[in-house]
């Protein structure tokens, strides 16, 4: 990149990054030029006159983490991250030209030119070093090196904006990092491994392709959430119904993508229709490319899918249009607040289930953790929303079928309030008690991405309701969750459902194989309600763990 003038803007922090020595010398870098250091890192009179002494950036960062790891980082920087960015994903976010949030002593300032990046990954050791240290030099951290809780949301938000600005080669050596401290994710992730929830009452990682045989008299779900255009790591085993819990774009709405979509939008164009069909397929776009790979996972009766706060696009198509789009084009099932609970036949176990879905989530307030508030509000509702939004879906009149027993799978994009990794809030509070009042046999959501620990709290007992998070991300939205298999029983319903040949033809929706894909045969079919009542009551107490 050209060398960053020191003139800079107004209210610009003026990381004029250079190697010049700090106060004193001793130990400092040379004032000579590194040929393999990246084209701004070069001494001069302005760019010492514009550091402002120790507290510039990367001065910060050498003077906390050393002259090797500041080395170290920027060659990673030049050699290995921006090569393999997206450069069109890079132009367009420097063409925003936004102001990320700073931490003292440093100041917001506009985000427009190629060195302005190198901040985010300084971002990232100053105040997040436990995670990223390793990640960004290839040097193990210093034990002393702590992360700073206080800022820790400036951290968050710059690891946010690297993967917009198409920068995705840290999070990948994060997601190697921390699948390499836990054995039981050697490998991850080209090992497959899922999260696998037993009809008998088993809770463990397993192998994605060493799973146990479905029981006869349970059907196998296979969720995700929260793929953020990361799907194509993923291997999913074979089952019955594909989920998707929402979340397949990434910060969409500020995107490149989105501003292909609104130009078009802008033309008066259809958003639906063949014109619309042949525009979107041959587009480009991340949905449509996420949608594909959804849509052709083999192996599956049903796939199933909602939004998340990151899909712009499929919001502003509004709920029609998203429905025609999904099953036309990709054979998916979407499912949206509006639309009434529909139930899909099982040839495989000669039965069915009742889904719901809806894609709203609850906006969250800043706090040491979220230094800004997000920009990505498909689908989301202010927690002040909430209970008008619950007490509308009470309404029978507005949203028939919609009660008590009614739902067999519940699916909504976000979590309930302390549990599945949900955050306190009216609106998950409220989603709780619309939860215990539906009863479903299965909750499914994602949004909230996972901790250190992959799998912790990615299942939960809502008050007699199993709940699964299938979040395929961690909280600096590199890949780090696991896809969730549910063996759930058959008949959920005891009495009130059985899997005889007459419940079947109430049947609205059959099933659909992907795109190009023979319609399958039955397989493993199930003659008996009988046979499910020995796991109906193993699964009564989901606490139950075996193995």
């Amino acid at each position: 990149g050209s060398a960053l003038r020191s003139e800079g803007r107004s209210g610009m922090p003026r990381v004029a990054p250079g190697p010049w020595p700090l106060a004193g010398g001793e130990g400092a870098m040379s004032a000579v030029a590194d040929p393999e250091l990246p084209d701004f890192w070069s001494p001069g009179k302005d760019a010492r006159e514009a550091s402002g002494g120790p507290q510039r950036m990367l001065d910060l960062v050498r003077e906390r983490c050393g002259e090797d790891f500041t080395r170290s980082m920027l060659r990673v920087w030049k050699e290995e991250a921006l090569p393999t960015a997206d450069r069109a994903k890079l132009a367009h976010f420097l063409s925003r030209g936004e102001e990320s949030p700073q931490a003292p002593p440093f100041e917001k300032h506009k985000e427009d030119q190629e060195e302005h990046l190198v901040e985010f990954v300084c971002k990232l050791a100053l105040y997040a070093p436990e995670e990223w240290y390793q990640v960004l030099s290839g040097i193990p951290r210093p034990d002393a090196l702590r992360n700073d809780f206080k800022v820790i949301g400036v951290a968050f938000d710059a690891s946010s904006r690297l993967r917009r600005c198409g920068i995705e080669h840290y999070h990948r050596k994060l997601t190697e990092r921390m699948a390499g401290q836990n054995a039981q994710l050697a490998g991850f992730p080209e090992t497959p491994y899922v999260f696998y929830v037993g009809a008998a009452g088993v809770r463990e990682i397993r192998s994605a392709t060493a799973l146990p045989e479905r029981p006869p008299a349970a059907a196998r779900l296979v969720s995700v959430s929260d793929t953020h255009l990361l799907h194509e790591r993923l291997r999913l085993p074979e089952g019955d119904i594909l989920v998707h819990a929402g979340d397949v774009s990434y910060e969409e709405s500020r995107s490149p993508d989105a501003k292909c979509f609104d130009e078009y939008r802008a033309g008066g164009r259809p958003l639906a229709g063949p014109e619309f069909l042949e525009w979107f397929t041959s587009s480009g776009l991340g949905l449509a490319g996420a949608l594909d790979w959804l849509g052709s996972r083999p192996g599956f009766e049903h796939r199933l899918f909602i939004g998340g706060n990151h899909d712009y696009i499929l919001e502003q198509l509004g709920p029609e249009n998203a429905e025609r789009l999904c099953k036309e084009k990709y054979g998916l099932t979407y499912l949206h607040t509006a639309r009434p609970p529909l139930k899909l036949a099982l040839r495989s176990c000669e039965a069915s289930l009742s889904f719901w879905g809806s894609g709203v989530s609850f906006a969250a307030g800043l706090d040491p953790s979220r230094a800004v508030r997000s920009g990505n509000a498909a689908f989301q509702l202010d927690d002040a929303c909430a209970a008008g939004f619950f007490d509308d879906l009470r309404d029978e009149a507005k949203h028939p079928g919609l009660a008590a027993g009614a739902v067999d799978v519940m699916v909504v994009h976000t979590p309930p309030q302390g549990r599945l990794l949900g955050k306190a809030g009216q609106g998950a509070e409220a989603l709780g008690r619309f939860v215990g009042q539906l009863q479903p046999a299965l909750y499914i959501c994602g949004h909230s991405h996972h901790p250190g620990d992959p799998v912790k709290d990615v299942w939960a007992d809502l008050d007699g309701v199993l709940g699964v998070n299938a979040a395929c991300l961690g909280v600096w939205n590199q890949l780090h969750g696991l896809p969730v298999v549910v063996d759930l029983p058959l008949p959920v319903r005891g009495s009130a459902q059985t899997v005889a040949a007459d419940a079947l033809a109430a049947v609205t929706v059959a099933a659909t194989p992907p795109a190009g894909e023979a319609r399958p045969g039955a397989k493993r079919p199930v003659g008996a309600a009988a046979a499910a009542e020995p796991l109906l009551k193993r699964q009564a107490n989901p606490r139950e763990r075996v193995g």
